[in-house]
């Protein structure tokens, strides 16, 4: 169980790795923007082969940071779903990026379902976790604050008000 909760969490970055570069191909006024977010899932997919706590830390701070971002934009549930909607009326996909928004979207809460699963497995579990995770996640979100201001500073205003920062 441990070992498939482990490459279910691999698999799941590497698709987010695959959504970043698809959409930052398609759009490229975010592409370098998400070859740096996509460095956070390679670290994760590090982290998860080295047996690390900080991988369920990361991992589930940037799918929670991501996933409020997106929520409040539209993005998702407006824009994404109208496209899926598309499809299934036979009209095609008019926008991969919006597409693939819900589908990034629900990969985010799989990846805290596995994290948070496998964390709750390990037989190594301390108090002293909480303030573990608690660093994972200012880190994580200094780190996309950081690329957001340097790559895609158009994001940056938005992304700081949903935080209550801006």
């Amino acid at each position: 169980m441990d070992r498939a909760l482990g490459r279910t969490a691999l698999a799941l970055c590497g698709l987010w790795i695959a959504i970043l570069l698809v959409s930052g191909i398609l759009e490229r006024e975010v592409l370098i923007l998400h070859l740096f977010q996509s460095l956070i899932y390679v670290a994760v997919a590090a982290l998860l082969l080295y047996r690390s706590k900080w991988a369920e830390g990361v991992g589930i701070s940037i799918a929670l940071i991501w996933d409020k971002v997106n929520l409040h934009t539209g993005f998702v549930f407006d824009a994404g779903f109208r496209r899926w909607r598309d499809v299934f009326r036979g009209d095609g996909v008019g926008n991969v990026v919006q597409f693939l928004a819900p589908v990034a979207f629900f990969a985010h809460v799989a990846l805290i379902f596995v994290l948070l699963l496998r964390y709750l497995r390990r037989r190594d579990k301390r108090m002293l976790d909480a303030g573990g995770f608690g660093v994972a996640f200012v880190v994580t979100f200094a780190y996309f604050a950081i690329i957001l201001s340097l790559y895609g500073p158009q994001f940056l205003p938005r992304f700081l008000d949903l935080f209550a920062l801006g």
